[in-house]
């Protein structure tokens, strides 16, 4: 199972949008390109295994961190992470993949990270990877 972070979409993907004058799309399509490539690349090494590319977790309002600052403000990491996973999910079927959509089971209603299946930060608690491991 691969996945890419939240910390991805916080940190990295809007700062090559804001700082770099990046289109959000390019980077997107070029990061989730490469992405699979070098998931398809690697998969020759492991012949008679299951490939899963796991959606990215929905965003949470974590506190900030000078280490890890983020970008964009939380709705817009929620609307490009449901880009990213649309994006990947279209990429999987492709490429005959499959796709763990972890990010509906673990949202609220607006699209960020349910708190009360959260660690308290930005990651699922371990609390609750049982239906993870079910699907």
């Amino acid at each position: 199972v691969f996945t890419f972070g939240e910390i991805d979409v916080r940190c990295h993907i809007l700062k090559q949008v804001e700082l770099y004058h990046r289109d959000l799309e390019e980077v997107l399509d070029f990061l989730t390109k490469k992405y699979i490539e070098t998931v398809l690349e690697n998969a020759v090494f492991y012949p008679g295994c299951f490939f899963f590319i796991a959606s990215v977790v929905s965003p949470t309002v974590a506190q900030f961190s000078p280490d890890y600052p983020y970008f964009g403000s939380l709705n817009d990491r929620v609307s490009v992470t449901k880009k990213l996973n649309q994006k990947l999910l279209v990429l999987c079927s492709k490429y005959g993949l499959h796709f763990l959509n972890i990010y509906d089971r673990y949202a609220n209603e607006d699209g960020t990270l349910n708190g009360l299946l959260s660690d308290g930060n930005v990651h699922i608690s371990r609390d609750h990877y049982g239906a993870i491991r079910e699907e």
